[in-house]
């Protein structure tokens, strides 16, 4: 029996709609057991045997969808992009690399071991050779989501404050050769430090993965997002996400997940900050840094 078999406005047809159901789930014909039970379910909205149904056959999709790997820029709201498509599609968060921004190295066949057992993957890679193999031999598709890297450096700074006495995180102030006198020192010399310091490594990220695409030598197809899009309209960017991870929008559980200070790594969120906060040498330095192709290929202003 199919979908067209049944009448789903026929109260006498929602016993034979569950059994359809149950039949195709044994087949693993889970996208047409959905659609059976959904049609029925707005005939018959308050019947609880087709919601218990529908929800125990979008439980069993949920499992049954691949890794996601998102690779974000830092400071682009990757925790909370993280955060959001875990909590909605009930996936598990791990880690694919180790090692800090930028020097950092995928754990060898840990893409296609997390890709396998369907979890998500939020992580920073670095577009090195290594990396780039371990990608391209382990998924299929990767999201590869970026910021102006000016408001990225301004957003570090503002982090790096954050991590200020606070133990566990002596060994990034090591990495970094930071100490105690960086925050005695006035706002202009600190973020001249920042630029010094993370700016060339932010650019390159970018500028190195956008190599490695349209190379066309990487297999994996990568859809390129945004900070800004994202910040434009969330709905509308998740959207854009899933129709290019094939993913079936009904199968998001809803949930309440606000951008707020001083949560998931959130503090502003803002576009163009940067240009508030930085002097006008220094907004012309990291102009200067970045190519023309890149501001070109993501709107980014050069002013």
């Amino acid at each position: 029996m199919t979908s067209t078999d049944l009448q789903p406005d026929n109260p006498r047809s929602v016993s034979q709609v569950l059994r359809a159901a149950t039949t195709l789930a044994c087949a693993d014909r889970w996208d047409e057991a959905d659609r059976i039970v959904e049609a029925a379910r707005r005939h018959h909205p308050n019947d609880p045997g087709l919601q218990r149904a529908l929800n125990r056959i979008r439980d069993e999709r949920r499992k049954r969808l691949p890794g996601i790997l998102i690779n974000c820029l830092p400071k682009s709201a990757s925790e909370y992009l993280r955060e959001l498509l875990a909590q909605c599609l009930e996936k598990r968060i791990v880690e694919p690399t180790g090692g800090r921004f930028p020097d950092n190295r995928v754990r060898t066949g840990f893409i296609a071991h997390a890709y396998r057992n369907g979890w998500l993957m939020r992580g920073h890679i670095s577009p090195n050779r290594h990396n780039l193999i371990e990608v391209d031999e382990s998924i299929p598709k990767m999201v590869l989501h970026v910021r102006d890297p000016r408001a990225s450096l301004l957003s570090l700074y503002h982090q790096l404050h954050t991590f200020r006495g606070r133990p566990e995180q002596r060994s990034y102030f090591r990495y970094y050769g930071l100490d105690e006198t960086f925050f005695n020192q006035s706002e202009e010399r600190q973020l001249d430090w920042m630029i010094d310091t993370f700016f060339r490594g932010l650019v390159s990220w970018i500028d190195d993965w956008l190599d490695a695409v349209e190379s066309k030598e990487l297999s994996t197809v990568v859809h390129l997002t945004t900070f800004e899009s994202f910040v434009q309209d969330r709905s509308v960017f998740v959207e854009d996400v899933l129709r290019f991870l094939d993913i079936d929008p009904v199968l998001l559980k809803p949930i309440e997940l606000k951008p707020r200070s001083g949560v998931l790594n959130f503090r502003r969120g803002a576009i163009d900050e940067w240009r508030d906060t930085m002097s006008s040498e220094q907004r012309s330095r990291l102009t200067n840094a970045m190519p023309e192709r890149m501001t070109e290929r993501f709107a980014w202003p050069r002013e």
